[in-house]
């Protein structure tokens, strides 16, 4: 196995995680924006995540559909999928298996079927594990949660729905098509050796399967859409085997009827689970093929750290890798790419939950750069808080637009967190990556009025997710009326009344009664991940007829929305 920067780097991340160092110097920094909990015990929220952009391309929904197989609403482990706004965390429905065991919500994902650029459904997968059901796939609205059809797998006991995508029209009728894995499936007295079954688009029905060849290789565990591999200018697409030849496996198909294989990549470790983790990235190796990212997090050895492989999208030949620091760390259980820091060089983020910091299974999500043609290089790394978080299980990009930072918004599953009374209820935390923290700043000079300068303060920084209060001074030692202006920008703008407006124009203009002494105003922080970094500034204009004009001013506020 191939190891850039060898020994120093890992003793230098493995410095960083014992630290329990938030992200390293050469990174901006992260904020933690918005914290959506679980709300059973053992249910683990965030252990599955996904970004979905519905509605129409030019005015697109950004929600994120969070998995929850364990939830027991409709019985045990039954699972439920809760589709959130991504931008403010508000729960927007639910969606619930009907029957105990159908672990509804194993596998979410989004499907365009006739090549709109608008999403037309929302991919749910119940894989029945464990209960000899052969699991069943479910296609919803992603607007209002509507179901629209259900394809029901056919061989007790396959898992069928773990996983699932959409390929390009396979059967000539003009709509795109999907593939859906069975991993559990059987070939033959292949027992396990997994089987993808290609759906049609229109109806639902089965047009061919693709067989894995190796008992318990669990063929189908992930599935993809590839880049154009055989240039043919159709995208192809992959399927993980993870447990097959004891290594794993990537194999690559064409969109074709039937498919074609087109190269195969293996693991390089016993044990490794290679293909456990899937992306397709951009070209790293001058080709002009998209490339890929495979995790293989050695989920059963625990005498190895796991590792990410960047492949080649043409050949299925590695380019590089980059492991985890430590053995067992899950290093690679699951992939995204970004830009972290805005420099407009790739970064890599990595999930690796088994990580210990300063104590033991916090996990973690960390960071390296990508650079052509394909050397990585560490940029930081977040740790959980408690041990037992298991931090880094799940990761979920949100390609939210317009956004006010330089870097990403990144949904981070933390299924082994723990509210009182309610252990592994689970997390799921937004984070900016780079740093976007709420603020509070005074500036400028007031006017006085009968009792001085009326002063206007902050009772907390305004972060979100939180409520503040604004406290008013009454310079007039009476009850009297005042004007709140709110703005975005700061100013000096003298006045007849010798007070100077230190808030920029257009003004948002509150008309308020004071009472004698203060007026404390309560005020919930709008909870928005596109406000981050936004400003407010406030001031306010008194009327005190102690005032060398009537009217008296109190210095301003400027408040920085943020984590």
């Amino acid at each position: 196995m191939q190891h850039h920067s060898k020994s120093g780097r890992v003793v230098r991340i493995a410095s960083v995680l014992a630290a329990g160092v938030v992200f390293g110097a050469a990174a901006s920094g992260q904020t933690a924006l918005l914290h959506l909990k679980g709300t059973s015990a053992g249910e683990m929220y965030g252990a599955i995540a996904e970004e979905v952009s519905a509605g129409f391309v030019f005015a697109p929904n950004y929600e994120l559909v969070v998995g929850v197989p364990e939830d027991d609403t409709n019985g045990v482990d039954a699972g439920r999928v809760d589709v959130r706004s991504a931008t403010n965390g508000t729960l927007l429905y639910s969606l619930y298996g009907a029957n105990a065991g159908d672990r509804f919500g194993a596998r979410v994902t989004q499907a365009d079927l006739n090549g709109d650029g608008r999403i037309d459904y929302l991919l749910v997968g119940a894989d029945q594990r464990g209960t000899g059901s052969p699991g069943y796939l479910a296609l919803f609205d992603p607007l209002t949660g509507f179901q629209l059809a259900t394809v029901p797998g056919t061989v007790p006991g396959s898992e069928f729905g773990a996983s699932m995508a959409v390929v390009r029209d396979l059967d000539g009728d003009a709509v795109n098509d999907y593939v859906v894995g069975a991993p559990n499936e059987d070939v033959g007295l292949l027992v396990g050796a997994g089987v993808v079954h290609v759906i049609s688009g229109v109806n639902n029905l089965e047009i061919a399967t693709l067989d894995g060849v190796s008992a318990g290789g669990h063929f189908g565990w992930n599935v993809l859409t590839l880049g154009d591999v055989d240039g043919d200018s159709i995208p192809d697409f992959a399927v993980a085997a993870p447990s097959e030849g004891g290594m794993g496996t990537l194999t690559a198909y064409s969109e074709t009827s039937p498919p074609v294989q087109l190269w195969q990549a293996t693991g390089v470790n016993a044990l490794e689970d290679f293909g456990e983790a899937v992306l397709s990235v951009s070209d790293f190796d001058g080709d002009s093929i998209a490339d890929l990212l495979v995790g293989a997090p050695a989920l059963l050895n625990p005498s190895l750290p796991g590792r990410v492989a960047l492949i080649s999208g043409a050949t299925g030949g590695q380019i590089t890798d980059v492991s985890g620091p430590a053995n067992a760390d899950r290093f690679g259980v699951a992939i995204q790419i970004g830009d972290a820091n805005g420099d407009g060089v790739a970064d890599v983020y990595v999930g690796a939950p088994g990580v210990n910091g300063p104590g033991t299974d916090r996990g973690a999500m960390v960071v390296e750069t990508l650079a052509a043609p394909g050397v990585f290089s560490f940029l930081g790394v977040i740790v959980g808080d408690v041990d037992g978080d298991a931090l880094g299980s799940t990761l979920a990009l949100l390609p939210i637009s317009p956004r006010p930072i330089l870097g990403d918004y990144v949904a981070v599953g933390v299924p082994g967190h723990d509210e009182p009374g309610l252990p592994d209820c689970g997390l799921t935390i937004v984070y900016a990556t780079t740093s976007s923290p709420a603020a509070v700043q005074g500036y400028g000079t007031g006017w006085p009025g009968t009792n001085g300068i009326p002063n206007l303060v902050s009772s907390a920084i305004p972060a979100f997710e939180t409520s503040i209060n604004l406290t008013i001074d009454n310079s007039a030692g009476a009850p009297t009326v005042a004007l709140l202006l709110a703005g975005f920008a700061q100013a000096s703008i003298p006045t007849r009344a010798q007070g100077t407006i230190l808030v920029s124009p257009p003004w948002v203009l509150i008309a308020l009664a004071l009472p004698v002494g203060q007026l404390v105003m309560p005020s919930i922080v709008p909870t928005d991940v596109r406000y981050c970094g936004l400003k407010v500034d406030l001031q306010v204009l008194e009327q005190d007829f102690g005032a060398s004009r009537n009217i008296s001013f109190t210095p301003a506020l400027e408040l920085t929305l943020g984590g």
